[in-house]
């Protein structure tokens, strides 16, 4: 303009990815707002034009929030006035996470020569924050939305001048997709230790095999343990395969929060942005220490090694480990404690040959899983004074010394088979351990942590508590009890199996209970076994299940009339649909087990509501085929009346109550 008096005015700039793979109306990173709606569903979808036959490897999703459920969909263009129309494609449920979302495409997805639309489908009432930006005027037929989800497309011109920011992109020969940082324990805190093993998954996109050593993976800490590793694939990982990358002997000796980075470099990789990944170590000391003050101690537990998860006291002494393996229920639910008595328990009764007796260890542990009892054995490390079991051991021979003619009982370690254990008259009698079954202390070594002697206790199929018994008398020191009772599906009919520990009972009879309300019970089968059989596992099925929820029980009764309950275990018999069983415990302090059946494996929307119905808190959960023990956290939750409402996929709603306190 030849008048123009203001030149510094005259000239604009934008960044927009060109590429041979990436198609984008995105003008730089910057956006101006979101997308979503809440109180209902709503599908957003935008056009692309596809020139030849090509394939979808994956997009470039933004969002402003983590956590919310949603769907990527493709459709074609033969709706109403090029509309979207059919539906292609639909991935998993996949959930939010704040900022740029890679989501891959496996296999990667044929997509139709011309017009194409593809999009997010928000499939709840929870507003998922689809990043967009202003397009001032929009360009038409280009950004649709459907409100709710399935309605008729609107073209975005009639109601603003929002373009989303969705970018497809192709697939190219060479992609390396680096998709998450795998850390030691699961991602749980660590113990400081001289070395671990961090991992990388890589998720081939590309069309061609990527070859052995091809893909250079790099990992950087920084923070409390900076250091930088070098790996590579050892094996080929074929198109649409993911394969592996560890790093060995990461230094991780240093207390605090490491940055990590993994990214991979692949020669003719035509995609950056899905190079890398990022996550947070928290890396804190293992102070393995025993407590000289007699007092219980409420356990946390605070960091992992080499599988194994240490429970601290408020001093942070750790003085309890656990193996979970794959028992993550179980794990989350854990509430561990351990009790130092001023001194052992002893219960004793009669003189001379007649007398018998229990002496009990007065430092003992104990570990409440509610109804998440473990599926698979998981190991136990007990750390202890040895001179403590010496004095057991000693209290029940100066006991028999003094009562000639009396029997020394064969120690042993142990656990309850149920409940709490304490050192008190309702847990020991001078026949012996009530409900307790004997452990074997594998660490005939005598190894030690940090000169802390540990007994170690493999196939733990229950949690309780426990510690170390001796004992005088002819009885046995630990009578009847059940390991563990399970309940699974095969097709029709329900598999029931189980193992109990009854040395010292020449004959057991065993009863297999069913039930319809879990109230009235009547027995299924029922059988009277040697003291040699009682040591093998057992495994019924009933055939002919009820319709609905079915629940299971045993019932031991030894010679002498004693009877003996195990846990109830419930599976549902009918074509589809679950059913809630319990939340336990009840009332609820500040962790829970929410128990429920499905007859089929599925993506679940748990929400929590108050007494008015509101949502205070909603969950994504995958329920497996069956029996499902799932844990919940309420701490900072107010005191009150709550009820958890669970959605199915297909549909289906149910609600149990429960109160927090």
């Amino acid at each position: 303009v030849p008048s123009d008096d203001d030149n510094t005015n005259n000239t604009t700039s934008i960044q927009q990815i060109v590429n041979a793979n990436t198609w984008s109306y995105s003008q730089g990173n910057t956006n101006t707002g979101t997308a979503g709606v809440n109180g209902n569903t709503i599908d957003f979808a935008l056009k692309y034009y596809n020139s030849a036959t090509t394939f979808l490897s994956q997009a470039a999703l933004n969002f402003q929030a983590t956590g919310q459920p949603y769907k990527m969909a493709v459709w074609d263009a033969t709706g109403a006035g090029g509309s979207p129309g059919n539906l292609l494609y639909e991935s998993a449920l996949l959930n939010t996470i704040a900022g740029l979302n890679m989501i891959p495409i496996v296999p990667a997805f044929s997509l139709p020569v011309g017009n194409f639309y593809i999009g997010v489908r928000q499939t709840t009432s929870t507003n998922i924050n689809l990043l967009r930006q202003t397009e001032n005027p929009l360009r038409g037929n280009t950004f649709y939305f459907s409100f709710p989800s399935g309605a008729a497309w609107v073209d975005n011109t009639t109601t603003g001048t929002n373009r989303f920011m969705i970018d497809p992109k192709l697939q190219t020969a060479n992609d390396a997709f680096l998709t998450k940082i795998i850390l030691p324990n699961n991602g749980a805190t660590t113990c400081s230790n001289s070395s671990e093993t961090i991992s990388a998954e890589i998720l081939n996109v590309g069309s061609s095999s990527i070859a052995a050593n091809a893909a250079a993976v790099t990992l950087k800490i920084t923070g409390a343990n900076p250091q930088i590793l070098q790996s590579t694939n050892t094996a080929v990982i074929s198109s649409g395969a993911k394969g592996i990358v560890s790093f060995t002997g990461v230094s991780l000796i240093n207390p605090g929060v490491n940055y990590d980075t993994v990214y991979v470099s692949l020669p003719g990789d035509a995609e950056i942005l899905n190079d890398s990944a990022y996550t947070v170590q928290t890396v804190t000391a293992n102070n393995v220490a025993l407590e000289t003050t007699a007092n219980t101690y409420v356990l946390t537990p605070v960091c992992d090694d080499m599988g194994w998860t240490y429970y601290n006291d408020a001093a942070q002494n750790s003085v309890l480990a656990v193996e979970w393996g794959t028992n993550a229920a179980s794990k989350a639910a854990a509430v561990a404690s351990l009790t130092l008595d001023a001194g052992l328990y002893s219960s004793t009764s009669g003189s001379g040959a007649s007398a018998k007796g229990t002496f009990t260890m007065k430092r003992y542990w104990n570990v409440n899983v509610g109804s998440a009892q473990p599926a698979t054995p998981v190991k136990v490390r007990f750390f202890y004074d040895v001179a403590e079991k010496n004095n057991t051991d000693l209290a029940a021979a100066n006991f028999q010394s003094a009562n000639t003619g009396s029997i020394m009982k064969t120690s042993s370690w142990f656990k309850t088979n149920s409940g709490t254990f304490l050192g008190d008259a309702a847990h020991v009698t001078a026949d012996g351990v009530v409900n307790a079954i004997p452990l074997t202390d594998v660490n005939t070594a005598g190894s030690t942590i940090n000169n802390v002697l540990y007994a170690q206790f493999n196939n733990v199929a229950g949690f309780s508590g426990g510690t170390y018994a001796a004992g005088v008398g002819n009885a046995t020191l630990l009578p009847v009890s059940i390991t563990y009772f399970r309940a699974s599906k095969q097709g029709n009919t329900h598999i029931l199996n189980w193992k109990i520990s009854c040395v010292g009972s020449a004959t057991l009879k065993i009863i297999l209970e069913r039930s319809i309300d879990g109230k009235v019970f009547s027995a299924l089968n029922e059988e009277v076994v040697s003291e040699v059989q009682c040591q093998q596992p057992f495994l019924k099925i009933d055939a002919a299940p009820l319709q609905g929820l079915n629940y299971y029980r045993l019932v031991t009764i030894t010679p002498d009339g004693k009877k003996l309950y195990s846990s109830i275990v419930t599976l549902l018999n009918k074509a589809n649909g679950f059913e809630l069983v319990s939340v336990a415990p009840n009332p609820v302090k500040d962790a829970a087990v929410l128990s429920l059946t499905s007859v089929k494996a599925g993506v679940f929307v748990f929400n929590l509501l108050d007494m008015t119905g509101k949502i205070i808190l909603k969950n994504i959960v995958k329920v497996s085929e069956g029996s499902n023990l799932i844990p919940m956290d309420f701490t900072g939750i107010k005191s009150g009346v709550y009820s958890f409402k669970i959605l199915s996929a297909d549909g289906e709603s149910k609600t149990i109550p429960f109160v927090k306190y």
